[in-house]
């Protein structure tokens, strides 16, 4: 299961962005090069922000998922072996 995450989710991450950018036109970032706030408060919360909900709760919901997985796994294990 692992090796297909790890070639399944790049690869729709890649998907999405690629159909996301094909729509872009000049206009667009024209738009975006004209509204330099908001571009900078987005890149400013991603960079400070994101990192920072990572260490808070936001990172102990994400052990706790994986430890759900890991559990479940490990009951299916007993399960095939019994």
């Amino acid at each position: 299961m692992p090796t297909f995450l790890n070639i399944s989710i790049p690869l729709y991450s890649f998907l999405i962005m690629f159909t996301v950018g094909t729509g872009l036109t000049l206009a667009n970032f024209r738009h975006v090069a004209g509204t330099r706030r908001p571009l900078i408060l987005a890149s400013l919360l991603q960079t400070v922000y994101l990192p920072l909900a990572g260490l808070t709760d936001l990172g102990r919901i994400k052990s706790g998922i994986l430890r759900i997985i890991k559990t479940n796994k490990i009951k299916q294990m007993k399960a095939v072996s019994a």
